[in-house]
């Protein structure tokens, strides 16, 4: 009896101790910026970066903002409609706490680079498009899941493209896969 009452014993305290360890993890969720209201200290959003479904969120007035993962200057209401958002929220899912703000993704097929210009030209269906990109900018292979080097962006390929938030410029390229 005594053995039963101190696994009993023993199986609540870990049981509260996890339950207290997952109260702490903070929950993360994507959407695009549709509506900030600055009095209420709502925003609308998205379910998600593709979804026509949205959700009214609650904004932590101490709100922690980047773009493009850097500290920024920027409010929240400076953003425009359409930003796309990793949110982070408190551990309840109530009230978001962090945004880090990006500009939209693209996917395209690689047709030229110019390395020495930082240009790059992509097509889309039958529309080619010039795109600049940062001389730091972020290279991964998302077949093998490893950063690489620019060199490795090759005519032919299907990549993701991550625009800046004012959209003038990539700041990540995402090797995809070679098109069919």
């Amino acid at each position: 009896m005594m053995r039963f009452i101190l696994l009993v014993g023993i199986g609540l305290w870990v049981q509260s101790t996890m339950s207290a360890q997952s109260a702490k993890v903070k929950a993360t969720t994507t959407g695009k910026l549709l509506v900030y209201d600055e009095q209420l200290q709502t925003l609308r959003v998205t379910k998600g970066t593709s979804s026509t479904t949205s959700v009214t969120l609650v904004v932590a007035k101490d709100l922690k903002l980047t773009v493009d993962e850097q500290p920024t200057t920027k409010k929240l209401g400076d953003l425009p409609e359409g930003t796309y958002l990793d949110m982070t929220l408190n551990a309840d899912k109530t009230t978001v706490v962090a945004i880090n703000a990006e500009g939209p993704a693209l996917r395209r097929v690689i047709q030229e680079i110019d390395f020495e210009k930082r240009i790059i030209k992509v097509r889309y269906s039958a529309k080619e498009e010039l795109h600049q990109f940062d001389k730091d900018v972020l290279v991964r292979d998302e077949r093998t899941k490893k950063d690489v080097s620019l060199a490795d962006v090759k005519p032919g390929l299907l990549v993701g493209l991550r625009q800046s938030l004012d959209r003038t410029h990539i700041t990540e390229i995402h090797i995809m896969t070679r098109p069919k």
